[in-house]
């Protein structure tokens, strides 16, 4: 069987060191490289599962992030890492709604302000993930949230980090599974900011691990 255990991809494996990285010419051709290699091996190659693969970086088009989650999805994939915690992307990647029902899926981690969450749809998502990792993420509106944690069947390993920018006034997480959450809420010293978190989880073992606020306001509702 050709499995494929990790691939891991960063574009800035590939720019050149020192003065050369302010030469344009020098870094799009390794931006072309960077591109070639992927689409060869992941896109083009012929392996039939996936374990594990983890994006790093801001600079790829969102269109090439699509076609690298499809082939992933269609190569099912268990783990995926989507990393932009160094990077300020605009605009930040929406994610191909095919993620949300991917069924291989075991362990999703989105990290940075590059990536917006949008699954507005009540209904079943991710039907085998149960390690899920958000951090530092911006989200459509409150229903988005609220409907991609109770959409996850057999989460039971949840992980947020919240900064006030995310567009969300109310977190709403519901969920029959979860064994485990562990949440950070980042604010500035505003102090007309009022953050409400409803927590609907009957299973939970381990609560809210850490809090980080300064002179905002948190409301938790249990």
């Amino acid at each position: 069987m050709n499995v494929l255990r990790t691939l891991e991809v960063s574009e800035w494996d590939f720019y050149p060191r020192g003065g050369a990285w302010y030469n344009d010419e020098k870094r799009a051709e390794a931006y072309c490289k960077f591109l070639t290699f992927v689409y060869q091996v992941l896109v083009g190659g012929d392996m039939p599962y996936l374990k594990k693969v983890a994006i790093k970086g801001s600079a790829v088009h969102p269109s090439h992030i699509e076609s690298w989650i499809n082939a992933a999805i269609d190569r099912n994939i268990r783990e995926l890492d989507v990393s932009f915690k160094d990077s300020y992307v605009d605009p930040p990647h929406e994610f191909p709604q095919s993620l949300f029902s991917c069924g291989s899926l075991v362990v999703l981690r989105l990290i940075g302000l590059g990536i917006v969450i949008n699954f507005l749809t009540e209904s079943t998502c991710f039907p085998n993930l149960k390690v899920l990792q958000l951090e530092s993420v911006l989200y459509k509106d409150n229903d988005s949230a609220r409907n991609l944690f109770s959409g996850c069947p057999v989460l039971e390993d949840l992980t947020i980090v919240r900064e006030e920018w995310d567009d969300l006034d109310t977190l709403t997480i519901a969920s029959r599974s979860l064994k485990s959450l562990s949440m950070e809420i980042i604010l500035e010293k505003h102090e007309d900011i009022v953050q409400t978190v409803v927590i609907d989880c009957p299973a939970l073992e381990s609560s809210i691990k850490s809090l980080s606020l300064s002179t905002s306001t948190i409301l938790v509702r249990l």
